[in-house]
């Protein structure tokens, strides 16, 4: 499976980063986004970091 680290600026690209999200996990990639992987209370740079060490 190919991990992906989907990255958009919110303030003009939230509708087009959940289309291309629900497309690319529809073929099969494991998509990364902040909305849905983010945990509160936990240092969010570091989750970043983490979640960028783990793509492809």
């Amino acid at each position: 499976m190919i991990h992906v680290f989907l990255s958009y600026a919110r303030a003009d690209g939230l509708d087009a980063a959940t289309k291309l999200r629900a497309e690319l996990t529809a073929m099969g990639f494991q998509v990364w986004r902040d909305i849905e992987e983010m945990q509160g209370g936990l240092a969010w740079k570091e989750q970043l970091r983490a979640a960028l060490r783990q793509v492809d």
